[in-house]
């Protein structure tokens, strides 16, 4: 029996970045303002968004920040 394991941590981000959305991008559980960011695009890093922190608190710092669902 063969296993194969992937370990894929920027997915979730990867997939949204490939449709050709432009500026910050971050990716979250839900859209919501209590929502946690899961991941963020080097822009969005750049600007101060970090994993872990409320949507509302990312666009306080990066007002022009994609918000996107996993």
């Amino acid at each position: 029996m063969l296993w194969l394991a992937l370990h894929l941590p920027h997915l979730a981000l990867e997939v949204h970045a490939r449709g050709g959305i432009s500026g910050p991008l971050a990716v979250t559980e839900n859209v919501t303002t209590k929502g946690r960011l899961l991941l963020g695009d080097a822009a969005a890093h750049a600007s101060g968004v970090r994993p872990g922190m409320t949507a509302a608190s990312a666009w306080a710092l990066c007002a022009h920040l994609i918000i996107m669902p996993r």
